[in-house]
């Protein structure tokens, strides 16, 4: 391997404590509601600096380290805007990749607020860095390998917030096709050696539902249970002997179950960990998005 990856790795490691990671099977609609905690609205507020840093296992255990740096900030208006950056790293049994992931924008406007309850809504997209078409030794590697999804996707949400319970819906949809070129080879019967086929892929739609319970300890930490159903309302299709290929099982739900642990500090920065994975999955997942287990650490520094 190569050592300037293994600095590379070693580095982000420890920069973790100070830091999308996108959630299991999450395209990017979830990442758009933004990380700035709920301030007194009369007040900026913004933060810089690393948003988060996560790890997590791929499609045949594929490592995927992902750091996030990001900027965001909540105007008087009740209006949050953020924007985050990853640079992802991947290691697998058909070598090691890395580079600037796909953006995420986002611009949320809080229109009720009463008590302890408000609705917000929330406009946004995600902004391909590449085209989805890293090779190596000239062979088309697949999407677990790819760090764009390789399309401009826009995504619509909503965020309603009561006492301990958030309620999240988003829709994201993606533009035209990536240009992946990964097929597998004919005659590989070696199984840990076939990826999902993913050549020029065009991806189906989401429809994202988030349920979250908070759960109130000691000393400004607390503990927060998420439920998160997302469901490919399309199939996704591929291009394979230049005919375009309908993947069977790419349409229906992944079921995603997290629970994040948060440390709230005096002056309002915030420090969590979180750990998720799939309960439910999609039959053929060509987008590269699967993911066993997902750990995560994320600061958000607050300056008000």
């Amino acid at each position: 391997m190569d050592i300037r990856r293994i600095i590379w790795s070693c580095l982000f490691i420890g920069l973790g404590f100070q830091a999308f990671s996108q959630g299991c099977s999450d395209a990017g609609a979830c990442s758009i509601a933004g990380h700035l905690p709920d301030v007194d609205s009369s007040k900026k507020v913004q933060y810089f600096g690393f948003v988060e840093q996560s790890f997590g296992l791929g499609e045949k255990f594929v490592l995927i380290s992902q750091s996030a740096v990001g900027i965001g900030i909540q105007f008087p208006t009740r209006t949050e805007v953020f924007f985050q950056m990853p640079f992802i790293m991947v290691f697998g049994n058909l070598g090691s990749t890395s580079g600037i992931g796909d953006g995420i924008i986002s611009v949320r406007q809080q229109i009720f607020k009463k008590n302890k309850s408000d609705l917000s809504f929330i406009g946004g997209g995600r902004l391909r860095s590449n085209y989805s078409d890293f090779s190596l030794d000239g062979k088309p590697l697949p999407m677990a390998y790819q760090t764009s999804l390789g399309t401009y996707d826009v995504i619509a949400a909503a965020l309603f917030n009561s006492k301990s319970w958030s309620f999240y819906v988003a829709y994201q949809h993606p533009f035209g096709r990536n240009k992946n070129g990964y097929l597998r080879e004919e005659g590989q019967t070696n199984d840990k050696l076939n990826y999902y086929e993913s050549a020029d892929l065009k991806r189906g739609d989401d429809l994202v539902l988030r349920v979250q319970k908070s759960l109130d300890l000691k000393n400004r930490k607390s503990l927060l249970f998420t439920l998160m159903p997302v469901f490919r309302l399309q199939a996704d299709q591929i291009i394979k002997n230049n005919e375009n290929v309908v993947l069977d099982g790419s349409k229906g739900m992944t079921l995603n179950v997290n629970v994040t642990y948060s440390k709230e500090t005096k002056n309002g920065n915030v420090f969590e960990l979180l750990a998720g994975f799939p309960v439910i999955d999609r039959g053929y997942r060509a987008d590269g998005l699967t993911r066993n287990f997902v750990f995560l650490i994320r600061y958000r520094p607050v300056f008000r």
